[in-house]
């Protein structure tokens, strides 16, 4: 274990000789100017109007409510860490629904976030929208 360790100082101790070497500047013959370490620039991401790897805010969704007599369209604010749920839920309270992007079949799990289905900007989903009523059937007395 000892030599292994020796052996991989030594390559280390080894490329950081020849990235030195390789970075130094030769002004006159012969003489050689240490290389100046700059670090690299890194743009303010909040400010730049950038995304991260939170997506990028609030967005516009563009909802098509499709139901048996219809379709109809909705636009909401929605945050790429809303689930998937909440969102149905706000769409539509009473009827069991199924969200799904844009001309797809499959529905979309409702476990996950909006940004986890790759819905994390201003587009277009689809909300198919049952006629069986959420929860168990109301009791008659």
């Amino acid at each position: 274990v000892r030599e292994n360790l020796k052996k991989m100082e030594m390559r280390v101790v080894l490329q950081v000789l020849l990235t030195g070497l390789a970075t130094c500047e030769l002004r006159n013959p012969g003489e050689w100017v240490e290389p100046t370490l700059v670090p690299p620039e890194i743009p303010e991401i909040a400010d730049s109007g950038h995304c991260g790897m939170g997506g990028c805010g609030e967005f516009e969704l563009t909802v098509n409510l499709i139901q048996k007599g219809g379709t109809s369209q909705v636009a909401i604010q929605a945050s790429p860490h809303d689930l998937v749920q909440e969102v149905i839920a706000k769409l539509e309270p009473d009827f069991a629904a199924h969200l799904r992007l844009h001309g797809e079949l499959e529905d979309l799990p409702e476990d996950l976030t909006l940004l986890e289905v790759g819905v994390s900007q201003a587009m277009q989903v689809d909300l198919q929208i049952s006629d069986m009523m959420k929860g168990p059937p109301p009791q008659h007395s």
